[in-house]
C-alpha cells in the first residue's frame, strides 16, 4: 500500500512537470508568433492597412535620404513616411500618426540605385533612387525572448 501511494506521488509529480513544460513551451511559442505577426504588418500590412513593402510599391520617389525613417511620394495624394514611434512603428500622414505594429524597438532604412553597369550601389539623391531596404528590430517581451529582425528590399514604381 504504501508503495502503491509512493509510485502514485512520484508519477503525480512527473505528470505535473510535464504541465508546466508544455505550457511554458506554449508561452513562448504565442510570444514568437506575436513577433512575426507585428513584423508581417510592419512590412507587408494589415488588412487594409498597407505596410512599407506595399507603399514603396506604390511610391514615385522618395523625398529625403533618412536612416531612421522613409519618406515617399506616391502617385497620387499626400506624401507620408514611416517613422518609429516607440514601441511602435507609424505611418504619418497628413500630420497624423498611425501605428502599423507594436514591438518594434528599432527601424533602419537603405537606398539604392543601378549604376550605368547595372550594378547596385548606395544611392546618394533622392531622385535616383530605385530599390528600398528596410530593417526592423522587434522586441522579444522579456529577458529569455530574444529581438528579432525582419528585412526586405523593394522596387520603387517607376524605377527602371
Amino acid at each position: 500500500m504504501a508503495v502503491a501511494i509512493a509510485v502514485g506521488g512520484v508519477l503525480g509529480l512527473l505528470i505535473s512537470a510535464m504541465i508546466k513544460a508544455g505550457l511554458q513551451t506554449l508561452h513562448y511559442a504565442m510570444r514568437q508568433n506575436m513577433i512575426m505577426t507585428n513584423a508581417r504588418k510592419a512590412l507587408v500590412g494589415d488588412g487594409d492597412k498597407m505596410g512599407v513593402i506595399g507603399s514603396v510599391r506604390l511610391a514615385v520617389s522618395v523625398k529625403a535620404l533618412s536612416d531612421d525613417s522613409l519618406a515617399l511620394t506616391p502617385a497620387e495624394g499626400a506624401s507620408s513616411s514611416f517613422v518609429l514611434c516607440p514601441p511602435s512603428l507609424c505611418l504619418s500622414h497628413h500630420s497624423l500618426e498611425e501605428k502599423r505594429a507594436d514591438g518594434v524597438s528599432s527601424f533602419a532604412v537603405g537606398y539604392y540605385n543601378l549604376n550605368d553597369e547595372g550594378l547596385i550601389m548606395r544611392s546618394t539623391a533622392p531622385e535616383s533612387v530605385a530599390l528600398v531596404s528596410a530593417y526592423l528590430e522587434l522586441d522579444g517581451a522579456d529577458a529569455r525572448l530574444k529581438s528579432r529582425g525582419a528585412w526586405s528590399v523593394t522596387r520603387l514604381r517607376n524605377s527602371p
